[in-house]
């Protein structure tokens, strides 16, 4: 399993926003304090926003626009931000149906591991919400 960069990126967005005084924050700020390409930036937004976790404000006159948490971040698990930004976990694409490399799938017991591990991982990475993480950060 590899987690990249774009995962990185949004646990800093949400992060940023959580902790953000005003519970929104812009994108040129994100950009600047979490040191995120802009370009970048607005993909993660983006599948953020998608995923309802954020939602976006259009700015008005002198009023900014930015970002806030949406209703669902509180529930929200590094599991979920993972699995939106690269899909599900998986230790490997191993053991398809349709995999001639392998024979005798329901009897191997290798693939059986890798699918206890990947178990074990997803129940650990859903064990805490991200503001449950962030709420233990803060009140150091």
């Amino acid at each position: 399993m590899k987690i990249n960069l774009m995962t990185d990126y949004a646990v800093r967005v949400i992060r940023s926003i959580y902790k953000s005084e005003k519970g929104m924050v812009t994108s040129n700020h994100m950009a600047k304090t979490q040191e995120i390409p802009h370009g970048v930036l607005m993909k993660v937004l983006r599948q953020l926003r998608e995923s309802k976790i954020i939602v976006s404000h259009q700015g008005r006159g002198e009023i900014a626009g930015g970002y806030s948490l949406g209703s669902i971040a509180k529930e929200t698990t590094f599991l979920d931000v993972i699995e939106i930004m690269e899909g599900a976990i998986m230790l490997e694409n191993i053991g398809k149906k349709n995999d001639k490399r392998i024979e005798n799938i329901e009897e191997d017991e290798i693939l059986k591991e890798y699918r206890r591990f990947s178990q074990i991982i997803r129940a650990e990475m859903k064990k805490s919400t991200l503001y449950e993480i962030l709420d233990r950060e803060t009140n150091k």
